[in-house]
């Protein structure tokens, strides 16, 4: 993420030559707002009048887990061990996972891993399975620094208006129960849900400071900009 804020300064930059503007609205879904606090950690916001937020994982989701680990996608003509394969190797998705913030979301009933560790893990713990079973890690550390620099990032101390927009009432992936799925008849996993918007639990998303936050009720992630009433609220 730190070459995407990069880019994201160049646009910005850009933005005020083409313009004649001091500061300009950023406006962003999903990933694009930890991209925002990143840049705002690296570049400060002299640049940034107003900070919209759209349905941003702040202390992540633990979907990508899933991603990770099993290749879980919702596009069924993707082939789960191919997306687990190219998956191992993005930075991105590693960022996403649940930071230490979050909270125990991963459970090692039969010690998949054979450390001699099972039931709840901690976020260190978490890290260590996720490493003996063979994810990236480089990036699991580099995950937990980019975490580290960025959770705690309150754009309004950097005189940003933020403003926070956050899905609610639709059952979201918050816990990962790990079975050994020789001894438990070819099942590899059970999760348990929380509320959220189908793909960010509710307690990620409203982890942001922000001078307001809106709720919608029963929007799913990826629909949340397109959804009637959204862009009339991001206008006001």
């Amino acid at each position: 993420l730190q070459t995407i804020s990069m880019k994201l300064r160049e646009k910005i930059e850009e933005i005020k030559l083409q313009t004649g503007a001091e500061k300009v609205i950023v406006l962003s879904h999903s990933m694009g707002g930890l991209i925002l606090k990143e840049y705002l950690r690296q570049y400060g916001g002299e640049s940034i009048k107003d900070f919209i937020d759209v349905a941003t994982p702040h202390i992540g989701a633990p979907r990508s887990f899933t991603n990770l680990m099993y290749g879980h996608t919702d596009v069924a003509i993707l082939n789960q061990d191919i997306v687990k394969l190219i998956s191992q190797n993005m930075s991105s998705l590693y960022e996403l996972l649940p930071s230490s913030a979050y909270g125990t979301y991963l459970y090692d009933l039969d010690d998949l891993d054979d450390n001699g560790v099972s039931g709840p893990l901690s976020y260190a713990q978490t890290n260590d399975f996720m490493k003996n079973t063979g994810r990236n890690a480089l990036l699991v550390d580099r995950a937990e620094q980019f975490h580290l620099e960025i959770d705690n990032i309150d754009p309004t101390d950097y005189g940003v208006e933020t403003y926070n927009i956050v899905g609610c009432g639709t059952p979201t992936l918050d816990k990962i129960f790990i079975l050994d799925k020789e001894a438990s008849g070819g099942v590899e996993y059970n999760i348990s849900y929380t509320n959220g918007d189908g793909t960010v639990p509710l307690k990620s998303a409203e982890a942001l400071s922000a001078n307001k936050t809106y709720y919608l009720e029963n929007v799913t992630h990826a629909l949340m900009p397109s959804t009637t009433g959204v862009k009339e609220l991001i206008s006001e």
